[in-house]
């Protein structure tokens, strides 16, 4: 009997990650995500053709039965658009591709990630200092990534399962909080910066730019990556001014959502910042000085050092 899989798709800004899992699970029992596959986006003209070539690589014991796929973009029920590449991802392409009755589910890929935050293993988070979210999970938690862009997701319990809240928080926009950043800020040369504008990688090295004096160019120009772990003085503001802002962000969207149970940055851009991050100060930042500073003192504060969080999130959620 051909066995039954889930098709996973992990759809972001540089790469796109596939996988399956198997459907019918035991309750409470770990999925396995198996035939992994990771190529960088720019291999392929649109999904499609991603998609196809990573069908080819499955035998003929692979049924697949349903399909969560998450992309960076705004999701409708039917489609996604990703915000950073020209690509639309729609459920009658899959259809027509996999099987007409096939059941898919289309999610923001951080919506993916926060699905996964009751399910990943305690060896997956690094946690800021001694506090911790409650076990068994419960609550209200959010996902924050920092990478090729900027996103968040929360997820909350509701009843024997968990509903999720994402939020194009990367396009917010951006205010300075006090004269230092809204001169480094200004050397951005535009008017309306978004979060994403300077949490990001490209934002990154923008902000080392202006903080040096010159123009904030996009990496497109040929700028180098910014290296997190450069001792010299210019880096070394930047790293705070970044690390201040994302952590007032990330206070920002704990209070929207009353994520009290846990803040959780993921994202490329955030684990090469986490190794360089003055974590002390950061906690403060994020606390701030508000009547809820408090609140956000104690609300835990981890890093997802798994690295395929949003399959496990897709995993995991009900397709139907």
């Amino acid at each position: 009997m051909p066995e039954r899989w889930r098709l996973l798709a992990d759809i972001g800004g540089t790469n796109i990650r596939f996988g399956l899992a198997r459907e019918a699970q035991p309750v409470d029992t770990p999925i396995e995500i198996a035939n992994l596959k990771s190529w960088p986006c720019d291999d392929f003209d649109d999904f499609g053709a991603a998609l196809r070539a990573y069908l080819a690589h499955l035998d003929d014991s692979v049924q697949l039965t349903s399909a969560a796929i998450a992309a960076a973009g705004p999701v409708t029920p039917d489609s996604i658009t990703l915000t950073n590449r020209d690509w639309t991802i729609t459920a009658a392409g899959l259809r027509s591709m996999i099987a007409a009755q096939i059941e898919t589910r289309l999610l923001n890929d951080l919506e993916a990630v926060a699905y996964a935050l009751p399910f990943l293993q305690a060896d997956a988070i690094e946690w800021w200092d001694e506090r911790r979210p409650p076990s068994p999970p419960a609550g209200r938690r959010i996902a924050v990534n920092v990478g090729t862009g900027f996103g968040s997701a929360a997820v909350l319990k509701t009843g024997d399962g968990w509903t999720c809240c994402p939020a194009e928080s990367g396009h917010m926009q951006l205010g300075a909080a006090n004269a230092q950043e809204r001169a480094v800020l200004e050397g951005f040369g535009a008017e309306n910066l978004t979060v994403e504008d300077v949490l990001s990688g490209e934002g990154a090295c923008r902000l080392r730019q202006s903080i040096a004096g010159g123009h904030a160019q996009s990496t497109s120009q040929g700028v180098a990556p910014f290296d997190f772990a450069a001792t010299d003085p210019t880096t070394a503001k930047a790293r705070a001014v970044f690390s201040t802002i994302l952590a007032r962000t990330a206070g920002n969207l704990a209070l929207a959502s009353a994520a009290w149970d846990g803040v959780y940055l993921c994202g490329s851009v955030a684990l090469a910042w986490a190794q360089h991050a003055d974590r002390d100060a950061f906690r403060r930042a994020f606390a701030g000085t508000s009547k809820m500073r408090d609140r956000l003192a104690q609300t835990p504060l981890g890093l997802i050092r798994h690295p395929l969080p949003a399959l496990v999130g897709l995993a995991n959620i009900r397709t139907a």
